[in-house]
């Protein structure tokens, strides 16, 4: 994942002197990862847009913000200095829903966007992303991978191929709990009248919502950037798992948010992978 920046930042020295450009809107897409962050920041790039900006910073931030050597206020302090910096309109990051509150107080004309994915191939993609990366990766995003699973899975799970059959079924249990608490989450801190949830295979679909929902005008928007950010191959995961296994860890973790966002979603036995009901 590389960040991709369409301001310039200021300096140290200059940014607390720099007037913040003024913003046709302000909008923080909250999805979590691999939901469609991607093409939500290309679909506004006419627009003072960035996906995943200071990613590292961030992250780190976070990390130790969980960890209890970093407050909420220095947290908050963080969140409002790398607004100043960005100045951006649309500001999409798989990370912006760790600190919703945060952007909710402080900023009142700030809107919501939540992109949401079926926890099927959202697991799919998530395991094929972590074993696309290697093991050739910063410390940083080492810690970050280590939100997306159980304490339980070893890293070696999601990025050595040969390791990823034995570590399968605790893999598909922490990633299925993460889906399912994030996403109930930032469900939960979304203020009303302020958010738009977009499922993320409809966003294609959804070009009229998102305009209207910036107050801009539908052709400002990019259509050709929409899922530009999509895996070359899949590994297809939960095809490679018995159905029950699946089915337990779903129940458990996803079938009461699933039937709730994606009630025309259900998983193939012969296939493993995710079908919309006729």
């Amino acid at each position: 994942m590389t960040s991709e920046l369409s301001v310039i930042r200021p300096t140290e020295e200059t940014e607390t002197r720099e007037p913040v450009p003024e913003r046709r809107f302000r909008i923080y897409n909250v999805g979590i990862a691999k939901t469609g962050t991607t093409s939500i920041a290309g679909i506004f790039g006419r627009y003072r847009s960035a996906h995943e900006f200071m990613f590292a910073e961030t992250v780190q931030k976070i990390s130790a913000w969980k960890q209890g050597a970093l407050s909420t206020e220095s947290l908050r302090d963080f969140v409002l200095l790398r607004d100043r910096r960005g100045g951006l309109e649309l500001d999409s990051a798989s990370f912006n829903h760790h600190f919703i509150p945060i952007l909710v107080e402080e900023f009142p004309d700030s809107k919501f966007i939540f992109s949401i994915r079926d926890c099927y191939s959202w697991l799919d993609s998530i395991v094929t992303m972590g074993v696309s990366a290697g093991t050739e990766v910063p410390a940083w995003m080492m810690e970050y991978g280590r939100f997306l699973a159980s304490d339980r899975v070893e890293r070696s799970a999601i990025t050595a191929p040969f390791d990823l059959m034995r570590a399968l079924p605790d893999l598909v249990d922490g990633l299925f709990r993460y889906w399912s608490e994030m996403s109930s989450a930032v469900l939960d801190l979304l203020p009303p009248g302020r958010s738009l949830i977009v499922r993320t295979h409809e966003i294609s679909a959804s070009l009229d919502r998102l305009a209207l929902f910036a107050g801009v005008p539908r052709d400002t928007l990019t259509a050709a950037a929409m899922h530009r950010n999509k895996a070359a191959r899949r590994l297809e995961v939960l095809a490679s798992l018995e159905p029950g296994l699946i089915q337990k860890r779903y129940d458990t973790h996803c079938r009461e948010l699933m039937e709730r966002i994606f009630p025309d979603f259900r998983l193939d036995p012969g296939s493993g992978w995710t079908r919309r009901r006729e």
